[in-house]
């Protein structure tokens, strides 16, 4: 069934970030103020999953509940449909609008609509975990469970489980935890434990298990749940140059019981887990009153200045949560209203940062540069306020990775620092809103590449289960196959328009080219890691090094009105991003995605690739193998190969065409 907050639908959105406190290319300015003024993609079409997708990731939020309200109430609707529209509009209820009642009574509605779902039950745990009512939270969790009938449903509805038994610990210190509590803590524990036994692990479910495994003192989980967490299959996607951490906390760990707390240990664990930004469970060992030096530890500075990290990145990242919600829930991101909300927020983040000023010592006026430097340094903080597609929104994390990387395209070179942020904050108002439907993946300046770490970690293990998981690879290529079939329904007399099922082919294509070629060359037990890496280096290199290494590239060689013009920018590098993949059909989520045309650099830039797409389809028909040209060209476009679709995209990027080094391939 699709999922909106489901493993297998998301795609990844790589943008150009506006500029900011870092000093970025200004590249999203001024577009998309709002909800697109066009709104006849879908006002003007019958209700449709498809349809209150193209609204909900084009930020029309009341048009999304319109389209999703009409689905549910339509008796003559598949009854797994039905049952999705009110799974989403339970969460935007409770999570935009913080109607929690609503959120509930959608959830039951949607179990009525197709009965014994684990999503629903998943929504319903989430939505009674929202009203704070953590019994009705627990068990909607546990029947989630016992529902859960493939692999990724598995890890849902243990996470959910995980995070319902973790919602009854708030604000309380380890010493403060009742019995009942940590009864619940020990069921979502065990939930967790086969999905660590064969790491990595999700990054959420790593992330669970760890704040489970703290507040049970039990060690050797938290370790495993650490070391899934910062798994690190490509030896540059993770911790790779955190060296220390690992050896002092793998030892520490395996000591560390509810019987064997040594103050040392406690200190030691503490500050590894600070150390790769895990301030909350840092927190709780140092504020756990069964430790006899819990004084002495409060009035130690550095261990302070941890605390005092923990408060702020939580107050923080509700702060950002908070303000997000305001935009969303007014539907707009424009005019009066949002000018406030932008004031309000930033006075907001000044107090926070006021506070954390006075809580690391320092003395007189705050001053914001000063502290954003000190908190850099000292913690691996990466903060950037800004404009993106037209809402002043945050990007922050730490930095989990600092290197060098090489962009080499069409003859042009360059050496850039990569950088990959981990442990989110903020990753954007447009990730926030999209949920795990889609979320903003990096950003270039001339000299930088950015990568978010947690846009990128879980995609190729969410594939392998896609793949490998009976049930969930038969789910996934029926619903490829009902997709397809209504493709060209869905293009009518237009020449291009978003086609989700090519879009979901051509990747499912790509994804079993790469688990085919893991068979081939890897050991029976070593498949499984084979794909994983082979998926994990692929995606990054398409959307990271060659795409935003395009956006280096132009911003040191393009012509100075190339450089002014963010759809100009997103077009050549979009190009380059399927030109130099060795799996080009795993590159086009992105291109062929909902945003097409909506006014927004990615969209109109997307636009502008497949309507020449079909321009080279027309001229080279007699090319394809299997092409009917009296039919729409865009839905066959998976009968190209490889190569044809790396050519379709070439012809169109002005470097490929003035003469300069051909089949120069994109460095390392």
């Amino acid at each position: 069934m699709g999922k909106w907050i489901g493993r297998g639908v998301a795609v990844l959105m790589v943008l150009a970030l506006a500029g900011g406190l870092a000093g970025f290319s200004y590249i999203t300015r001024n577009v998309n103020f709002g909800p697109p003024a066009d709104r006849s993609a879908w006002a003007d079409e019958e209700p449709s999953l498809y349809t209150g997708e193209l609204a909900y990731i084009q930020r029309d939020v009341a048009a999304a509940r319109e389209i999703w309200t009409a689905i549910g109430q339509d008796q003559t609707a598949r009854a797994e449909d039905r049952a999705q529209s009110y799974r989403l509009l339970s969460r935007t209820s409770w999570r935009i609008f913080q109607d929690t009642d609503e959120g509930i009574a959608f959830a039951g509605a949607a179990e009525d609509a197709d009965p014994g779902t684990w999503e629903s039950a998943v929504t319903l745990s989430d939505a009674h975990m929202a009203a704070g009512n953590l019994d009705e939270a627990m068990e909607a969790a546990r029947l989630a469970f016992i529902r859960a009938d493939e692999a990724n449903a598995r890890i849902e509805a243990a996470e959910a489980l995980a995070r319902a038994a973790l919602s009854g610990t708030a604000s309380l210190r380890l010493d403060q935890l009742t019995d009942s509590t940590r009864a619940n803590l020990a069921e979502a524990r065990a939930a967790l434990a086969p999905i660590l036994a064969e790491p990595p692990a999700p990054l959420e479910t790593s992330a669970l298990a760890l704040a489970v495994a703290t507040r049970l003192d039990d060690g050797p989980v938290m370790w495993r749940a650490w070391a899934s967490y910062y798994h690190s299959p490509t030896g540059v996607s993770a911790m790779a140059d955190q060296g220390d951490v690992a050896p002092a906390l793998e030892a520490a760990l395996a000591r560390w019981t509810p019987s064997s707390q040594a103050p040392e240990d406690r200190r030691i664990i503490a500050e590894a887990l600070a150390s790769s930004f895990f301030f909350e469970e840092a927190t709780l060992l140092l504020t756990d009153r069964r430790n006899a030096r819990a004084d002495e530890f409060a009035d130690d500075a550095d261990l302070a200045a941890i605390m005092a990290m923990n408060t702020f990145v939580t107050d923080m990242k509700q702060y950002a949560d908070e303000y997000y919600r305001g935009i969303a829930a007014a539907n707009s991101s424009s005019g009066m209203f949002a000018t406030l909300q932008t004031f309000q927020y930033r006075q907001g983040r000044r107090d926070l940062a006021h506070s954390l000023w006075d809580a690391l010592g320092f003395s007189g006026e705050l001053d914001q540069s000063m502290l954003r430097e000190e908190v850099a340094q000292r913690f691996g903080l990466y903060f950037n306020e800004g404009h993106t597609s037209g809402v002043y929104d945050l990007h922050a994390g730490f930095t989990v990775l600092d290197t060098t990387h090489t962009a080499n395209q069409y003859g042009r070179t360059a050496d850039l620092r990569y950088v990959v942020i981990g442990r989110p904050i903020s990753n954007g108002y447009e990730s926030w809103l999209w949920d795990g439907r889609q979320q903003h993946g990096g950003w270039a300046t001339a000299d930088t590449i950015y990568q978010v770490r947690t846009a990128y970690a879980d995609g190729a293990l969410d594939r392998w289960n896609d793949l490998t998981d009976p049930r969930q690879r038969q789910e996934e290529e029926e619903e490829i196959a009902r997709l397809s079939a209504q493709d060209t329904e869905v293009l009518g007399e237009s020449r291009v328009a978003y086609l989700p099922g090519l879009a979901r082919r051509l990747r499912w294509q790509a994804r079993n080219e790469i688990l085919d070629q893991a068979r081939r060359t890897a050991g029976t037990t070593q498949v499984r890691n084979a794909f994983i890496l082979e998926l994990d280096n692929a995606v990054r290199a398409y959307s990271i090094f060659a795409h935003e290494g395009r956006h280096a590239l132009d911003d040191q060689f393009a012509e100075e009105w190339v450089q002014e013009d963010s759809t100009e920018l997103e077009f050549r590098a979009k190009i380059s991003q399927v030109v130099f993949s060795e799996w080009p059909r795993l590159t086009l989520g992105s291109i062929i995605n909902a945003n097409l045309g909506d006014g927004t650099s990615h969209g109109d830039a997307n636009l502008r690739l497949l309507e020449g797409v079909v321009t080279w389809m027309e001229a080279h028909a007699g090319e394809i193998e299997g092409l009917d040209p009296g039919a729409p060209l865009l839905p066959q476009f998976d009968l190209l190969t490889d190569e044809q679709i790396r050519e379709a995209f070439r012809w169109q990027d002005p470097w490929a065409t003035e003469g300069a080094t051909e089949g120069a391939t994109e460095g390392s």
